[in-house]
């Protein structure tokens, strides 16, 4: 209908004459009215229905004991810019007796591992929980820091237990005056369930750090 309306608002073919002044204004008024209409069912058409506020995501929950050392770490100014979490894996030969894959079958065993630093001291936390007991569990975790000619190892601590649901392991290195450079810690550990092992190997880092 309004594409056939002339821009004085009157229907295409007719001669003014034929409507009187005020006929005119009455079909302009119409007219506007009419696109107003429009335009405001258009608008609310595309709106849909309210967006709901978005909402805050969770916190991640850890262990009670990685959550405790966390806000250790924040309570004395320390800094732990990621926290890296992965699981143990069974690892098996495939039928070439050569090569290792992981095997999809869950070892109810979880890796966590946090590098921070606190004044001159970069520190290394390592966690490993089951969600029942373990036959065996065993760490081996690492600081290094990055030279022109790649990662030099500066400490090295390792640890184990049986017959526990978790080990911690907390290590760390005084970096003082030895400049800026980037840290990285990499923790390997092996868990022992049902008679058959699992691996896990995570690392974290911090860059750019001047001591």
């Amino acid at each position: 209908m309004l594409a056939n309306l002339n821009s004085e608002g009157v229907a295409r073919g007719a001669q003014p004459s034929e409507v009187p002044a005020e006929g005119r204004t009455a079909v302009r008024l119409c007219s506007v009215a009419v696109l107003a209409a429009a335009c405001c069912v258009l608008s609310l058409g595309g709106l849909g229905a309210p967006a709901q506020a978005a909402t805050k995501p969770k916190p991640k929950a850890y262990p009670a004991d990685v959550q405790q050392r966390i806000d250790a770490i924040k309570a004395r100014g320390g800094r732990a810019i990621k926290i890296v979490e992965v699981p143990f894996v069974r690892v098996a030969n495939n039928h070439h007796g050569s090569v290792v894959r992981p095997n999809s079958l869950p070892s109810q065993c979880g890796l966590v591992v946090l590098l921070s630093r606190s004044g001159s001291y970069i520190e290394s936390d390592s966690f490993t929980h089951c969600t029942i007991p373990a036959e065996e569990i065993q760490m081996l975790s690492g600081i290094a820091r990055l030279r022109w000619d790649g990662w030099e190892e500066l400490k090295t601590d390792e640890d184990g237990n049986a017959g526990q649901y978790s080990l911690a392991m907390d290590f760390d290195y005084d970096c003082a005056g030895t400049g800026t450079h980037n840290f990285k810690t990499v923790t390997n550990g092996y868990v022992e369930m049902w008679g058959e092992g699992h691996q896990a190997s995570a690392y974290d880092e911090l860059d750019n750090q001047r001591c």
